[in-house]
Formats: C-alpha cells, structure tokens, sequence
C-alpha cells in the first residue's frame, strides 16, 4: 500500500513549470533600469542579501564574460556557485549564466511601457527528479521567487 502512495505522488509534478518567474513595472526608463543590472555590482546591490550573499566579483564586474561567485539561499538549499554574464542588449535584457552542471540562467528582460519598464525576471530550470521535485515545488520555488519579487522591489527603489 505505501508503495502505491508513494508511486501516486512521484508524477504529481509532472508537466509543472519548473521557471522561476517574476514580473513588475517600474516608473523609470529601460535605460535606467539597465543601469541597475548590466555589472555585478548593479546585481550585487539589488539582490536580496538574505537569498544571495558572500559575493566575490571577478577581475571585472560589467561587460560579457564577467564573473561574480556568490551563494545562493533558497529554503534549505544553498549553493555556492558562479555566474558569468552571458548577453547583454542594451535597454532589452541581460543574460546570467550560471555555470557548472547544475546551472541555469536568469534572463532580466525589460520592455518600454507606458508606466515605464515593465521589468520581467526569468531564471529557466529543471526540477530535480523524484522524490527531490515536490520538495522543489513546495519550498525551493516559492523561496526562489519571492527572492526575486524582493530584487526587483530593491530595483523600484534605486531607479527613483
């Protein structure tokens, strides 16, 4: 009987959006949210130091290729990795990649509104499999996106 419970609740989660996916509108221009996001030092003073901390920028902070190692907290993970700006377009998105093989990318993508910027952050990744994917979903995610929510409320603030 435990068995069958237990082989019930293994495909729950299947077919569920893994993507952590935050989304706003900010008062400022793309330009100045842009600003906020284009270097590891932008980032590092946006993101939420209670989700990423203990940071170590590279030997240069802004341009494509420029590497920052920081650690994660997100529910009872934390990761020690590093991440590497992967693209940049000016006023329309940057690109973070985060390396190794457990990565994922978190995509900043701005788009010009009425109101502003509307400010959409993505990061793309796989659950992990079973029995690790509900605990992903119950915890890792919704700790994962309020992190972000918090990073773009700093953003709010710093492009007044």
């Amino acid at each position: 009987m435990v068995w069958w419970v237990t082989m019930a609740w293994a495909g729950r989660w299947d077919g569920v959006d893994a993507n952590v996916v935050s989304k706003t509108t900010l008062t400022a221009a793309p330009a100045a949210v842009y600003a906020q996001i284009d270097d590891w030092n932008g980032l590092r003073a946006n993101l939420d130091t209670g989700c990423v901390n203990d940071w170590v920028v590279g030997d240069r902070a802004d341009g494509i290729g420029a590497e920052a190692r920081m650690t994660y907290h997100n529910a009872m993970m934390h990761r020690r990795i590093t991440a590497r700006i992967a693209k940049l377009v000016p006023n329309r998105y940057v690109d973070l990649e985060h390396v190794g093989n457990k990565g994922f990318v978190t995509r900043f993508e701005l788009k010009e509104s009425g109101a502003g910027t509307e400010v959409t952050m993505t990061t793309y990744t796989n659950a992990p499999p079973w029995p690790l994917k509900g605990y992903y979903f119950k915890r890792v995610k919704p700790a994962w996106t309020t992190c972000q929510e918090r990073m773009l409320a700093n953003l709010a603030n710093s492009t007044k």
